[in-house]
């Protein structure tokens, strides 16, 4: 749409690229909470997840309406809350007890699955789940019972701290020793970019993975390459990307 959305110290702003105007939106228009702590936009069900810090979810519609499930704030509230992915009609929550699985075009809870460890991440391509520890990726097929622990395997021991997806190749950020991707050809990941990489935005048109001062692409038309990194003016902790190409970058908290 015509609309960008992004957080400032935990407040969601809405930036019109139309008439440039930016709006709060807070509780008084009918957010649940104060305080947001991950946002992931869901466009094959045009709605926009907002996860507080307190657990409570809100699934803001594109319309501007806004349905609230407020399950994982009254079962689980004060974990960490680590990543926020979304592939399709489902959203995967990273948090420091495990991977809650929403349905967001039912606005259901489908799962919670433990894996006696943190989760900094995860993330699902074709029929596996994957999930990014400090002790590596685990891997499940969403066939078999994610439920059970037994049904999850640790395929690469890299430290990773978020999951991406294009195309059919997986993309691990780890801790420190840049991206690496793990091709549908073949069975171990291979380093893509060797700097340390704080966090990736992913859209139709690819991957950009940024930290402070640079930013990577990973093109769609060419998944298996990056580019040189372009150098930010000034320091940025988060990158967008608008449907015509335009990248934003926010600064601040």
């Amino acid at each position: 749409g015509n609309s960008i959305y992004a957080l400032y110290s935990g407040n969601l702003l809405v930036y019109d690229t139309e008439d440039g105007s930016v709006t709060t939106p807070t509780k008084l228009d009918g957010l649940s909470e104060k305080h947001i702590a991950l946002m992931q936009d869901c466009p094959a069900v045009q709605k926009t997840i907002l996860v507080y810090n307190n657990g409570n979810i809100d699934l803001l519609h594109h319309d501007g309406t806004i349905e609230n499930m407020p399950q994982y704030k009254n079962k689980y509230s004060g974990t960490s809350l680590n990543d926020l992915s979304v592939v399709g009609n489902n959203a995967y929550l990273a948090t420091s007890e495990g991977i809650v699985h929403l349905n967001v075009a039912q606005a259901e809870f489908t799962g919670f699955y433990d894996l006696n460890t943190p989760i900094n991440s995860a993330i699902t391509l074709g029929d596996m789940l994957y999930a990014a520890t400090s002790k590596g990726v685990y891997r499940c097929n969403m066939k078999e019972n994610p439920l059970d622990f037994s049904t999850w395997s640790l395929d690469a021991t890299i430290p990773a701290r978020h999951l991406a997806t294009l195309g059919d190749h997986l993309y691990i950020n780890t801790e420190k020793n840049g991206v690496y991707i793990l091709e549908s050809s073949s069975t171990e990941p291979r380093q893509l970019i060797k700097a340390t990489q704080t966090s990736y935005f992913a859209d139709e048109m690819g991957i950009l993975f940024f930290n402070a001062t640079s930013y990577t692409s990973v093109p769609a038309q060419n998944p298996t390459q990056a580019s040189a990194p372009v150098t930010l003016t000034s320091s940025t902790n988060s990158l967008g990307r608008t449907s015509n190409g335009t990248i934003w970058a926010a600064q601040g908290n």
